[in-house]
């Protein structure tokens, strides 16, 4: 059976606007026979396709179908083990595999608005990057502008705060593109996928995933003249996931980087999207990122330092600028 060609794309998606759908395996839904071009892909195209019991894995996923093909589905993702996979039907529904849900403490969740005590510490400057790139409330030159905008009116700051926390994904080289003023031209990490290593660097000013400039047409000029302040102190916690998780992966390039917060989801991969021949859509995860170090990420991404509530956080940003 012909195959659609994986298309590899950096953009790590973290699919939102679509109905996620609880499979009830009472009901029956379309029963579809044939997987064998659901198989293949799977097989072409997983990250840690040398890891699953492909034999297992097949048996189990025809049982199921003969319930319905969402349980099939959620089945052959569940026994993947990849969180990040996901289905999304040509009724956009969107189908996810079977997981424990990660205790989320809500004390450490994002509690920014106008009267945050962290946008207001003396002498520290502030920015939140936001998710972008689901449902593009704003175009992504804007987004960018206005990050850097941000950056640009507090530039001469010695210490800065970027928050990520909440920060879901979407568009990785929008988030990175924003914040160029801080990086130096260097390698910001990788994607690996398969045998190949692809460099993210920031070039001649501007973003670069391998031999592509992803920012050249966003922005009226190269980020050629950086900002060197004493400290960054990125906020993260277990909502910071997949396209945040990426950018968090390139300010840790960055030698004045403290992160706090909590762990991150775990969704540090890179997916690819293959429309099957029955109008459906597989995002499967194809390809893991790396920091600078060549460093993988498949379980979340630890802060240097643990913090979980508004005062703590401002009570070790108070304390640590004093040394």
């Amino acid at each position: 059976m012909r195959i659609n060609r994986f298309s590899f794309i950096f953009l790590i998606l973290f699919t939102f606007g679509c109905k996620e759908k609880v499979v009830n395996e009472s009901s029956v839904s379309e029963i579809t026979s044939d997987y064998e071009e659901l198989f293949s892909v799977m097989k072409k195209g997983f990250i840690d396709r040398d890891k699953v019991d492909w034999e297992n894995l097949e048996k189990k996923v025809i049982e199921k179908s003969k319930i319905s093909k969402d349980s099939a589905i959620v089945e052959a993702i569940t026994l993947l083990g990849n969180n990040h996979t996901h289905y999304l039907t040509k009724d956009n529904v969107l189908l996810r595999g079977r997981f424990p849900k990660a205790k989320v403490d809500s004390a450490c969740l994002l509690k920014v608005d106008d009267n945050s005590k962290l946008i207001k510490i003396p002498n520290v400057a502030y920015i939140r990057i936001k998710r972008h790139g689901f449902d593009k409330t704003i175009s992504d030159k804007d987004y960018i502008f206005n990050n850097l905008k941000i950056i640009s009116e507090q530039a001469n700051s010695n210490y800065w705060i970027i928050d990520l926390r909440d920060n879901l994904g979407g568009s990785n080289w929008a988030m990175i593109t924003s914040l160029l003023p801080f990086y130096e031209d260097n390698i910001l990490g990788y994607s690996k996928i398969n045998n190949d290593d692809i460099t993210w660097s920031k070039k001649d000013g501007y973003f670069f995933n391998g031999v592509n400039n992803l920012s050249k047409g966003y922005l009226n000029t190269p980020i050629v003249n950086t900002i060197h302040p004493k400290k960054i102190y990125v906020l993260i916690n277990q909502k910071t996931s997949s396209a945040g998780e990426a950018t968090l992966i390139s300010l840790k390039s960055l030698s004045n980087v403290k992160v706090l917060g909590n762990k991150t989801m775990g969704a540090a991969t890179i997916n690819a999207e293959t429309k099957l021949f029955n109008g459906d859509m597989l995002v499967l995860t194809a390809g893991y990122m790396m920091d600078a170090k060549k460093n993988i990420y498949p379980k979340g991404i630890s802060p240097d330092y643990e913090l979980c509530t508004e005062d703590d956080i401002l009570n070790f940003i108070k304390s640590d600028i004093k040394k």
